[in-house]
């Protein structure tokens, strides 16, 4: 007999093969949706985590961007090692007061 699980992306009801149990999505779609959104959740996390474990630093702002060549009055540049070789990362740049 075959299991049944709600998809977390769409909400519909899906069978789950006995040769794939751990299976989590209805289809390639929402697969690529659902992963998607736990990557960005898990890189949230992440940052959120760092920012409170620093010590008591007197924190502004936290602003998310991408590293942009270009210009523009909203363009953040960048100035780390090695940031030219990851220009479609995001980046978080912490706000400090002085």
């Amino acid at each position: 007999m075959k299991k049944e699980k709600t998809c977390p992306v769409c909400g519909e009801l899906f069978q789950i093969p006995p040769t794939q149990p751990k299976k989590k999505y209805c289809g390639i779609k929402c697969s690529v949706i659902g992963r998607r959104m736990t990557k960005e959740e898990s890189a949230d996390k992440r940052v959120n985590d760092f920012i409170e474990s620093l010590p008591d630093l007197p924190i502004v702002d936290a602003l998310e961007g991408k590293f942009n060549p270009g210009g523009s009055t909203n363009t953040v540049y960048i100035n780390a090692k090695g940031v030219l070789a990851y220009p479609e990362k995001r980046y978080i740049v912490l706000v400090l007061e002085r």
